[in-house]
């Protein structure tokens, strides 16, 4: 599968991909509740509050649709060399966002002009990735 299109999906429950799963090329989970994914028997990502983490990080996307998604926290490829641009539509009316992980370069203007939670420094301790011990 290449290809997954759940555009005003409204669920709250995690969705399952199998382990390793890499494949997905286009991604559109816009005016949706989806804010978990889950990838074989390892642990939904979460932040050390518990709260769930949209882990993206072992896709390369060529598009990606989050167009009010209701996501507090996203997670991309922890990649330098290969950073995931980001421009004035990826996060447009993400109005629960309020962290976003890994690495991204900016394309665009008012990127997160429309995600009035968010914020890139002080990140407060409960605000962070807790590590996977395995």
């Amino acid at each position: 599968m290449e290809e997954l299109n759940l555009d005003n999906t409204n669920t709250y429950d995690v969705i399952e991909f199998a382990p390793n799963f890499n494949k997905l090329k286009t991604l559109n989970i816009s005016s949706s509740n989806i804010c978990a994914f889950q990838y074989g028997n390892n642990p939904v990502a979460t932040t050390a509050s518990g709260e769930t983490i949209l882990d993206l990080s072992p896709f390369t996307f060529n598009n990606l649709y989050l167009h009010y998604n209701s996501s507090k926290y996203i997670k991309f490829k922890n990649s330098k060399t290969n950073p995931y641009p980001v421009n004035s539509s990826t996060f447009n009316n993400c109005s629960s966002l309020k962290r976003v992980f890994g690495h991204i370069s900016i394309t665009g203007p008012s990127v997160f002009s429309t995600c009035p939670n968010f914020f890139i420094h002080d990140v407060l301790d409960d605000e962070t990735i807790k590590p996977i011990r395995g």
